[in-house]
């Protein structure tokens, strides 16, 4: 029976997601700079409007703050992608990797849209509803990237795939959230003993942003293993 094999444990899991992490560091490295830097204009932008007393500048500023805005979220999302094809392609390099991320960056930044979107509706049933789908629907991005699965085709097939295993998904997940918020409970102790304004203050905002940046793609992998998991427990199926 398909339910009697069971899913890779969280220690194999984080020993796996560590390895992948180490030999493709460099591409991971480079594909969050791409993200870290679309921020660049937006904060300049964002620190010229805060001082500005000009009405006509302003509205210059406005209109740059916007496109900002989109070219941060437009950015964001490829270097998103390119992690994941860096896992699908691991001998590209890393021009031909970015390079590839534009073709498939409406279908991505789709299915985002789509998966929150549902998974928002059935939060407002209860959060429980919203957990429950949340963790259906978590393979989606995975499906269209690894096997071209595209909108609601690519959340169906995420649901069939977690059937049968949605606890040992909702398990693995709960982890690497805990994981995460702990990571993020220690890098904002700082900030207590920080007044914010303070030259200190910006120092230590760009550090924690930097250190978020280098185990951003841990957050990547971990799940790609678990979809990896899932499709050899299923038979590709």
């Amino acid at each position: 029976m398909e339910n009697n094999k069971k899913m890779s444990g969280i220690d194999d899991l984080v020993s796996g997601s560590v390895k992948l992490y180490k030999q493709h560091f460099k591409k991971f490295m480079l594909m969050m700079l791409v993200g870290l830097a679309a921020y660049i204009p937006f904060y300049l932008i964002s620190a010229w409007m805060a001082v500005n007393t000009s009405i006509v500048l302003g509205i210059i500023l406005v209109a740059l703050f916007v496109a900002a805005i989109i070219a941060l979220i437009y950015f964001g999302v490829r270097s998103q992608i390119g992690m994941y094809f860096i896992l699908k392609n691991p001998t590209m390099g890393f021009k031909e990797l970015f390079k590839n991320t534009r073709g498939i960056f409406w279908k991505f930044f789709g299915l985002s849209i789509l998966t929150g979107i549902l998974v928002s509706l059935w939060t407002l049933l209860l959060i429980i509803p919203g957990i429950i789908f949340g963790i259906f629907y978590s393979f989606a991005l995975y499906l269209l990237v690894f096997e071209d699965v595209k909108g609601l085709n690519a959340v169906k097939r995420s649901q069939a795939l977690v059937t049968g295993y949605w606890w040992a998904v909702f398990g693995r997940t709960a982890f690497m959230i805990l994981v995460a918020m702990l990571a993020s409970f220690v890098l904002s102790l700082p900030f207590v003993f920080l007044s914010e304004g303070t030259t200190w203050y910006s120092i230590y905002s760009l550090a924690q942003n930097l250190v978020w940046a280098v185990i951003t793609p841990i957050f990547i992998v971990f799940p790609y293993l678990m979809y990896k998991d899932l499709r050899s427990i299923k038979g590709g199926k």
